[in-house]
């Protein structure tokens, strides 16, 4: 498991296993948010197996899968609801670009995206591509449209 602190309270990981979860409970992590879709690799626990362990030792679990990048409005309202409740957020995919590229687009209505940018790129992920996107839901925000 690479974690990669976001926030003081936010993080992203590769794929976890039953066995990271102990680690992650003593890091203070409460909440946990698994954006990969099952059966993407043959060795990938799955979203009931983990979410069972999580459940045992005390987490919040959240299964948002995410799959080819498509990012749609409901799991940004998804992960937000997620969010809006937690504490310390651990979230996952195969690589963490996936949980990243969720998070900042749940955090663009009152996050300024070069902000967002600049958090994905000391976390060491290259969030250009979301960049119109993420322009486009602040901007909207701004405006007083949503």
């Amino acid at each position: 498991m690479e974690l990669r602190q976001v926030t003081a309270d936010f993080a992203v990981a590769d794929q976890i296993t039953p066995a990271d979860l102990a680690e992650l409970k003593t890091r203070g992590f409460t909440t946990l948010i698994c954006n990969r879709p099952d059966h993407e690799a043959a060795d990938q626990p799955t979203a009931a197996q983990l979410a069972e362990s999580a459940r045992l030792m005390g987490f919040d679990w959240h299964w948002i899968p995410i799959s080819s990048g498509n990012f749609t409005e409901e799991a940004i309202v998804q992960f937000q609801q997620a969010l809006a409740t937690a504490t310390r957020t651990l979230a996952f995919c195969r690589s963490g670009t996936r949980s990243i590229t969720l998070w900042s687009l749940s955090q663009a209505k009152h996050t300024p995206p070069a902000t967002l940018l600049q958090l994905g790129r000391q976390a060491g992920y290259d969030l250009q591509g979301s960049e119109a996107r993420l322009q486009g839901i602040y901007q909207h925000h701004k405006k007083g449209n949503l």
